[in-house]
């Protein structure tokens, strides 16, 4: 026989549960409502709720003691028709109106009945659950999220910063083996430069436009133009590279190569006053192609 100290109804307890991750590591008190009823052989036993107020998951019995120590009575956590349609059979989700077994009588608790309600009000109704425990779920995976972005993005920037000081110190040997006349070794390590693997960012065309720049001034047309075309792979509509690049062409006496190429710049940006000079420079001498120098 039933343990006439039992109350079938909603119950509820509060767990411990970690939120966050690293320094935002807290523990929080999370609610959790159950359902506590009567078995036809005697006894009683409890099951979970779920978010739309329907008992789900495993059901298990409860000694009285276990009832009283860990779960709270919640009398009038709902209104009589959700608690009504809470016991009846049916979809899970669903509040069927009619048919599947009575629901039990409400127990009694110390506060005024409410008023009985009107005809339309009579059907059952779903009745919303306090959602303030799962917004505060909802907030903290939020801010996991976030955080776990921010900390990607510090990788991805220790990477990328990482990739650019490797490549500015073989390229500072280089220079330094070439000013000693070892150019076969400088010329090794700008190649090394200039196809290296690493977290680069568009942000780091400006490293490999000013390494172009250097070689071009260095008198190393193709090792420039390899390092122009770095710059291109991280930025493919730079205008200005397409202007530094048809420089070396044109320099080199290719002539058509650097009419493509201030085409392309004046395409990208048709208000760059210095490739629209240039190419206006070498349809004027086009017979004659002296040096052009800016």
């Amino acid at each position: 026989m039933a343990d006439s100290s039992f109350k079938k109804g909603i119950y509820s307890s509060i767990h411990n549960t970690q939120l966050g991750m690293g320094m935002t590591r807290r523990t929080a008190k999370v609610k959790r409502f159950w359902s506590v009823q009567e078995e036809e052989g005697g006894g009683f036993s409890i099951q979970p709720l779920n978010q739309n107020l329907i008992p789900t998951g495993q059901k298990r019995p409860i000694t009285a003691a276990e009832l009283a120590s860990q779960f709270t009575y919640e009398p009038d956590y709902f209104v009589e028709a959700g608690a009504r349609a809470l016991w009846r059979s049916g979809p899970e989700g669903q509040i069927p109106v009619t048919g599947g077994e009575e629901p039990p009588t409400p127990a009694p608790f110390s506060r005024k009945k409410s008023p009985a309600p009107d005809a339309e009000d009579a059907a059952p109704r779903k009745v919303s659950l306090d959602r303030a425990i799962l917004a505060d779920e909802e907030d903290d995976k939020a801010a996991q999220l976030r955080q776990r972005r921010e900390e990607q993005a510090k990788k991805r920037q220790a990477a990328e910063d990482q990739a650019e000081q490797r490549a500015r110190a073989e390229f500072v040997m280089g220079v330094a083996h070439l000013k000693r006349g070892d150019r076969a070794k400088a010329l090794q390590l700008f190649e090394k430069v200039a196809t290296m693997d690493g977290e680069f960012a568009p942000r780091h065309k400006h490293m490999f436009n000013e390494f172009g720049i250097g070689l071009r001034k260095s008198n190393l047309p193709d090792m420039a133009l390899k390092m122009y075309r770095r710059t291109l792979e991280l930025s493919p509509h730079d205008d200005h590279i397409y202007h530094n690049m048809a420089r070396i062409h044109y320099e080199r006496g290719e002539i058509a190569k650097a009419t493509e190429l201030l085409q392309k710049s004046l395409e990208l940006n048709p208000g760059l006053e210095m490739s629209r000079k240039f190419l206006e420079f070498i349809d004027k001498n086009r017979k004659k192609f002296p040096r052009f120098s800016i």
